[in-house]
């Protein structure tokens, strides 16, 4: 459920780095990277810019969200991209000042989520490539010269072979197809970036659905990561699409970090997350609800959460609140759904902080915040933590402490 759409991808979003190999671990758990994309709040460099700095400050790592169409037919031909979309990428490419570790996330999918992604409006179509099942061979060979072209360009320790893909699962004849090219990118990918760790997303609620849940276990396994999409705000969003309603209160959220902790033992990563400080309203949907404290609480528990359980990474997608931007986009069909995130930023339009950006930077202070006297959700990990364990110079640890960690209950 992210913002998408030529509109939105040209000014700006995502940015890029260098690759990271390797994972700091201690008694076999992960330690998280925490970070954003560079989603702009306002459509002029300015705001580009105060956007890059933000990211740099208040994270380890740098995401790049490329959910846009593609130049089909030069992929296929392995011929040059598009002078503007080179461009935007090389433009992208310095907005990573910090030189975090970097995340890219890219799609094969339609807005639809269920049929290949379009061309771009300037590009042509291949024949072979319109209306064609997923392991097409054309297919394979186009989406994997445009990814590795994607990965020469950023350079990421992280890869996300398609985005939000639960709504090809739920159409289960078309499934094999697709998990027949993910196989071909994995294996593409592991044969010539053997650092990239590799997968897919799924929207937390369109994955927790049975017959989807099902359908991804091969793909979830042959994975590095469980990708996951979460907005727990967005819950009638997600039921429009037939899916169950997520519980009330802090549950909306613990529910799924339990759901997900139960369902696979690979690492999970939070491929992208926000949570709204003001209602929204949408059409033939009940009102998704929020405020500064509930997004708050989410930001809290959602850091214990990913260092308690070894998440891979956690990326809030919305750094700032993009009231301006919005007011400037065109009036089209698809321009009400974007208020979904409008709101999910840790500064608010006026570039002020909520909050919600203090428990986020205690993302730096590891498990030594999360630790409390009682149990939630039965739930609990006992940790040894050592005085020299830090993740890339920033998560410090306290010595010598062995405590009992489980989500922070008031």
């Amino acid at each position: 459920m992210a913002l998408s759409g030529s509109q939105l991808t040209r000014i700006g979003v995502g940015g890029a780095g260098r690759a990271y190999s390797g994972f700091t671990e201690k008694f076999g758990r992960l330690i998280p990277l925490f970070g954003f994309t560079t989603f702009p709040f306002e459509a002029t460099r300015e705001a580009q810019a105060a956007t890059g700095a933000f990211v740099a400050a208040n994270g380890n790592m740098f995401a790049i969200h490329l959910d846009e169409q593609v130049p089909w037919q030069q992929a296929l031909d392995d011929t040059a991209f598009p002078a503007d979309l080179m461009e935007d990428w090389n433009g992208l490419v310095s907005a990573n000042t910090a030189s975090h570790p970097v995340y890219l996330a890219l799609s094969v999918l339609d807005i639809d989520r269920e049929d290949l992604v379009l061309a771009r409006d300037d590009t042509p179509i291949p024949p072979s490539i319109d209306g064609a099942a997923f392991d097409d061979p054309d297919v394979k060979t186009a989406w994997w010269n445009y990814v590795k072209r994607a990965i020469d360009t950023f350079s990421p320790s992280f890869l996300c072979a398609a985005i939000e893909v639960e709504g090809v699962a739920g159409r289960t004849a078309n499934w094999p197809n697709f998990e027949a090219l993910m196989d071909h990118i994995y294996a593409n990918v592991r044969a010539s970036y053997p650092d990239i760790k590799v997968g897919v997303s799924y929207t937390m609620q369109g994955v927790m659905h049975p017959p989807i849940a099902s359908v991804v276990t091969t793909l979830v396994e042959k994975s590095d990561y469980f990708g996951l999409s979460i907005y727990p705000h967005t819950s009638p969003f997600g039921e429009a699409f037939g899916y169950a309603p997520l519980p009330s209160g802090l549950d909306k959220w613990r529910d799924s970090f339990l759901w997900a902790e139960g369902y696979t033992d690979k690492p999970i990563a939070i491929c992208e997350t926000g949570f709204t400080t003001e209602d929204v309203d949408l059409e033939g949907l009940d009102t998704m609800t929020g405020t500064p404290e509930e997004q708050t609480r989410f930001v809290k528990d959602l850091v214990c959460t990913a260092h308690r359980m070894g998440y891979m990474f956690v990326m809030w997608f919305i750094p700032i609140d993009y009231d301006i931007l919005f007011a400037w986009l065109p009036d089209t069909p698809d321009k009400d759904a974007t208020k979904i995130w409008q709101n999910t930023g840790m500064q608010n339009e006026l570039q002020q902080d909520k909050p919600a950006l203090a428990e986020w930077l205690k993302f730096r202070r590891g498990l030594s915040h999360c630790a409390l006297n009682k149990i939630e959700n039965d739930i609990a990990i006992s940790q040894d933590i050592d005085a020299d364990f830090n993740v890339r110079t920033q998560l410090d640890y306290n010595a010598n402490i062995n405590q009992t960690v489980e989500l922070d209950i008031p």
